[in-house]
């Protein structure tokens, strides 16, 4: 189980499905994500996966990449992808 962070052609980040518009947003959502759903006592995925577009800015890939290490994601993935497949 992975949480996906997708990056846009304009560099706009979405961690599962929900924009994530600054370095600290990102952050707060892979936390949330990491400790599970609300009420649940099992911990959240342990992994992420970021899909980036060829054309997105190399700093907000790398930033991605760091805010997963950051938060304790044990395995994290790159991939390029084009923008219709985000």
């Amino acid at each position: 189980d992975y949480v996906i962070i997708r990056i846009g052609r304009d560099d706009t980040v979405w961690v599962d499905e929900q924009e994530a518009p600054s370095r600290q947003e990102v952050l707060a959502k892979l936390r949330e994500a990491r400790e599970g759903p609300p009420g649940s006592t099992s911990p959240g995925p342990t992994s992420l996966l970021v899909l980036a577009d060829g054309e997105a800015r190399h700093e907000t890939v790398v930033m991605a990449l760091d805010a997963g290490n950051a938060v304790g994601m044990e395995d994290i993935r790159l991939a390029t992808v084009d923008e219709e497949d985000l």
